[in-house]
């Protein structure tokens, strides 16, 4: 059974000395790599040089790096690229370049369940996602966490837009989704 943590649980210290990387500057990566940013803590975003997601975070003064930078020097890899490029990119730009444990995040559960990918047995793997239209944030860790996240819906941490559900994949053999 999963161990739930609620806002009054979870403190953003916790994090505030992980390098944090985005990887995918589109709709999802954008408003995550802003809400993990406006609530203090240090965010790089990782894209394609020339592309037009490196100049938008640019342009919203991130650290700009390539995926393999990302992957060499952050604690925690979101990872919110589209399903069709994800395996592609995680092969060659973030597996590689994986030397230590880290954790990864995920807006949804779709390479990971399909085997898309495989993570390291040593990571933490999170799912954010959404919950329902309720106006709450639940947070499932049901592996022993890295960390525990702040989860005030509208501004902090890796809730980041809107009420979402975060729980761990691995402990669920990768179902993707939580019944």
């Amino acid at each position: 059974m999963a161990k739930i943590y609620y806002e009054k649980d979870a403190h953003l210290e916790n994090i505030a000395d992980l390098a944090i990387g985005v990887i995918g500057y589109g709709n999802q990566g954008r408003a995550h790599a802003l809400n993990l940013r406006d609530s203090g803590l240090r965010v790089r975003v990782g894209a394609r040089s020339g592309g037009k997601a490196h100049q938008t975070a640019k342009d919203d003064h991130f650290d700009v790096t390539s995926v393999e930078d990302i992957a060499t020097n952050c604690d925690v890899i979101a990872i919110l690229l589209p399903d069709e490029s994800m395996a592609e990119v995680y092969t060659n730009s973030i597996e590689p370049y994986i030397s230590s444990s880290k954790t990864f995040v995920f807006a949804h559960g779709f390479a990971v369940h399909h085997n898309l990918i495989r993570l390291p047995d040593t990571s933490d793997i999170l799912l954010v996602a959404q919950l329902d239209p309720a106006d709450r944030c639940v947070l499932y860790l049901l592996q022993a966490p890295v960390f525990q996240l702040s989860s005030q819906c509208n501004r902090t941490s890796l809730e980041m837009v809107g009420q979402k559900l975060l729980l761990t994949l691995k402990e669920l053999d990768a179902p993707g989704l939580v019944a």
